[in-house]
């Protein structure tokens, strides 16, 4: 949700600097010249980094060891 506010909120506010003419001044002229195809792909690249890094650290810590999956033949311990 906070990429899509984000990215929302980007299209807009260069939109509307464009249509008011105040492109070509100060904050606004930044804001104008983002390019979203950039910042789709830097969204893409931290969800791939922060996901591989999630997986690095499952198997270096070894949680699949820690905590195997429970199985339906286990009995609760909370209904036993």
């Amino acid at each position: 949700m906070f990429v899509t506010f984000v990215v929302g909120t980007v299209e807009l506010v260069s939109l509307l600097a464009e249509q008011l003419g105040a492109a070509d001044r100060a904050p606004w002229y930044w804001l104008a010249a983002v390019d979203l195809n950039t910042i789709g792909i830097v969204i893409v690249v931290t969800f791939l980094v922060t996901w591989i890094g999630t997986v690095t650290l499952w198997k270096l810590r070894r949680y699949d060891e820690r905590y195997p999956a429970r199985t339906d033949a286990e009995p609760d311990s909370a209904s036993v």
